[in-house]
This record gives structure tokens, sequence and C-alpha cells, in this order.
């Protein structure tokens, strides 16, 4: 039998946006599981492969779960990110504005 892997409290930087950004998405899009390009967009990266790279590792460590990769929306949260104590809140990212230059 596989043994589950345990949770793992502490978070990066990187993660903890990555996390947020999944918060974010859920919340500010109509859609229930967001997509890797909308958490992207929410978390302020650019590339989607790099988002897909910190969800793996938000799923790895449990705080995410993710479906089959033919599955376009198959990202769901677990667990919230925990409150980080700098100011004792979560802070919200907004989303990148993408497009060309003028």
């Amino acid at each position: 039998m596989k043994k589950q892997p345990k949770p793992t409290s502490g978070l990066t930087d990187t993660e903890y946006r990555t996390l947020v950004g999944v918060e974010t998405a859920i919340r500010n899009t109509d859609h229930k599981f967001p997509s890797v390009r909308e958490i992207a967009q929410f978390a302020g990266y650019r590339s989607s492969g790099t988002t897909y790279r910190h969800l793996k590792t938000l799923a790895r460590k449990q705080y995410i779960r993710m479906a089959p990769e033919e599955k376009k929306r198959g990202i769901k949260l677990l667990r919230r990110a925990p409150l980080r104590k700098k100011n004792c809140r979560r802070e919200y990212a907004s989303p990148r504005k993408t497009g060309g230059s003028k």
C-alpha cells in the first residue's frame, strides 16, 4: 500500500502566491474550478507552465487536488492559504493586465 505524503505546513513565498491566486480565481470567476491560465492571471505569472509547476507542488503538499491532465478545470482547493504573520491577513492579487503595448 502506498503511503500518502504528509501535508507540509511551510510554504515558500512563490507557493503562497500561487495558492492565493487559486483562492482569488475561485472567488472572482464564474467557475468553481479555475483553469491554469486564470490562476496564472490572478497570481501575476506570465507563463501557464510556471503556474502548472507550482500547482503540482501544492498538490503534493495537499493544498489542492488536480484532476488528470485531460480535464481543463480540474483544480480543487483542499485547504486555504495560512495567514501570514506579517500583516495577519491574506493579500489577494488583482488580475494582471495582458495585451500588447500601445
